[in-house]
């Protein structure tokens, strides 16, 4: 941080832990017509967050672990039938980093980043394609804000940020473990906001400002496969009561 911006102060600190469990009952069926076990699995979670410098600068660490099984996959051997088959046993581990605060008078700044490492527990079936087909192993996220100054117009702010991340894919054991794979890619998203009053801020908010073409999640050749969002723009107009 440049020198002068922020004066010490007692860090703040605070551990957090949490254990969901998933029971999920599914509609779908097989190639039997038999409607497919209900999802299972539990999440595990810890961490610890901090404040530094009175609260101007976030932080936060975690690591997770993810197990499941019976998630439903379409079953690659009837494409386009709405057959599905349940993934076996998965495991899914991983941790986040994170830190957001102000730079600077009026810029504030977030930066993110998640490992995620999936893995079969069982032969049944190529469970682990259960998270890496929606979950890259790494993804990176950024963010600034900048208001400018009162000498300019401080009414006015922009901003803008990057999501990216690494290849994602689905397996098929049953296809001599062909694999359909997402590349890795990045998008771009920017805003630009003016508080017309005190109450009132217009802002104009573009999604994908480079419209990449991109899966957000794969499922097979055939179908399933979910495009992410095109370039989007978005005027939005504010009043606090």
């Amino acid at each position: 941080m440049p020198s002068g911006t922020m004066s010490p102060v007692m860090s703040t600190y605070a551990l957090y832990t949490s254990v969901t469990q998933m029971y999920q009952p599914q509609s779908l069926v097989d190639a039997s017509g038999k409607v497919l076990e209900p999802l299972k699995g539990r999440q595990y979670e810890a961490g610890v967050k901090a404040d530094y410098f009175g609260g101007r600068l976030h932080a936060t660490a975690s690591v997770f672990h993810i197990e499941e099984e019976n998630r439903a996959q379409s079953d690659p051997r009837f494409p386009n039938q709405s057959i599905y088959i349940s993934g076996g046993k998965a495991r899914s581990r991983g941790f986040e980093l994170d830190v957001s605060g102000e730079i600077l008078p009026g810029w504030d700044a977030y930066a993110g980043y998640t490992f995620t490492r999936a893995k079969s527990l069982d032969s049944s079936a190529n469970s682990a394609s259960a998270f890496t087909a929606i979950a890259p192993m790494h993804q990176i996220k950024l963010w600034t804000n900048y208001r400018l100054p009162e000498s300019i117009d401080d009414r006015l702010s922009v901003g803008g940020g990057v999501t990216a991340q690494t290849s994602m894919y689905n397996e098929f054991p049953s296809l001599n473990y062909a694999r359909l794979t997402q590349g890795g890619y990045a998008t771009v998203d920017a805003r630009v906001a003016y508080d017309v009053t005190e109450k009132v801020t217009a802002a104009v908010n573009v999604k994908n400002l480079f419209d990449r073409t991109y899966y957000q999640r794969i499922n097979n050749v055939q179908s399933g496969n979910i495009y992410g969002e095109p370039r989007t723009v978005l005027l939005t107009l504010r009043a606090k009561l």
